[in-house]
């Protein structure tokens, strides 16, 4: 039962993401520096801005090529030991918001 709450809390926070706005003179579109603020709004820490920016695309790869948004929260895990299931479900939900939100309406 316990991993059943566990999943429906993961889809909540996926499928509850709220949207990220970015200010279109950065460079970028401003897609990388919305997602880097999303990422530190939500309290997530990383080591460096192009790996966490990577790991954000990484999240859409995976959910382009089919994988369900627990396949993708756990390889989030197992690639980055001692991140927490939540937060991993965070950095999932935050990337997806950025980079492909056509994957949280699924």
């Amino acid at each position: 039962m316990r991993s059943v709450l566990s999943i429906l809390g993961i889809a909540a926070v996926i499928g509850c993401a709220a949207p990220a706005y970015a200010d279109p003179d950065a460079g970028d579109g401003g897609g990388d520096a919305a997602f880097l603020t999303a990422l530190r709004a939500a309290g997530l820490t990383f080591a460096s801005n192009d790996q966490a920016i990577v790991a954000g695309h990484a999240v859409c790869s995976m959910a382009n090529n089919g994988e369900t948004g627990l396949q993708v929260v756990k390889q989030l895990t197992a690639d980055n030991p001692g991140l927490p299931m939540d937060a991993a479900a965070q950095f999932a939900a935050v990337s997806a918001n950025a980079y492909c939100p056509q994957h949280l309406r699924k």
